[in-house]
């Protein structure tokens, strides 16, 4: 996999064992490419682009930009739909089916009965596992206090349900310490992930870490 931006002379290249950094001093430039992968990500037209062997692919599903860490939110949207659309699944396979089956029943018999007193008939026309995993606001429980873990499981759950992305972190190292983001870093390269570093100005160089320097003159160190 390898990343092109318009005001990059060679390409970012995603090998395993390596962590790559993109450091951009000129602050223009840093919020138009930060800009650009936000608007791709939503669905508009750019200029970056991603490719997988040399053949472009959609930034809008294979690109993740975590730019919040503070609290670190893990309950996005499009994720829970697929926790639930997966736990849909799973809830009318052989080990299951019947147990769902007499739990749909057995709710929908309780509120025919808390409703008996009222002048009226009421019905559970969209009863089913999604409706009941919403109605009780299913939500992913992080580890408190300790965002980094969250940040892992996460990568681990957008892998899992989504696509095996490219997580673009924006200013991270301002958040947390070296021995910290070496941990990470170390943990991120023994799952397998790609992840690209962009930040506004240096921090000290990670063990593993690739590194493109974009100066306030737009000249690449």
């Amino acid at each position: 996999m390898k990343f092109v931006f318009s005001d990059l002379n060679e390409p970012i290249l995603f090998e395993e064992n390596v962590i790559n950094s993109l450091i951009i001093e000129n602050q223009n430039l840093f919020m138009f490419l930060i800009d650009d992968l936000y608007r791709q990500i939503n669905g508009e037209s750019g200029v970056s682009v991603l490719s997988s062997d040399d053949s472009p692919i959609e930034i809008k599903k294979n690109v993740e930009l975590i730019s919040s860490f503070v609290p670190f939110e893990l309950n996005k949207r499009s994720l829970i739909g697929k926790i639930i659309s997966a736990l849909e699944k799973t809830s009318v396979d052989e080990e299951f089916y019947l147990r769902t089956v007499s739990l749909l029943s057995e709710i929908e018999r309780y509120i025919e009965d808390i409703s008996f007193e009222l002048p009226c008939h009421l019905e559970c026309e969209k009863l089913t596992v999604q409706s009941l995993c919403k109605a009780v606001g299913l939500r992913l429980s992080g580890e408190k206090g300790n965002t980094l873990d969250n940040i892992i499981d996460y990568m681990e759950l957008v892998r899992e349900f989504e696509n095996d992305k490219l997580f673009v972190f924006v200013n991270m190292r301002s958040y947390y310490s070296d021995s910290q983001m070496e941990s990470f870093t170390e943990t991120v390269i023994s799952r397998k992930f790609r992840i690209l570093l962009v930040d506004g100005h240096e921090h000290k160089r990670l063990c593993r870490e690739k590194r493109l320097i974009i100066d306030k003159d737009l000249c690449e160190i």
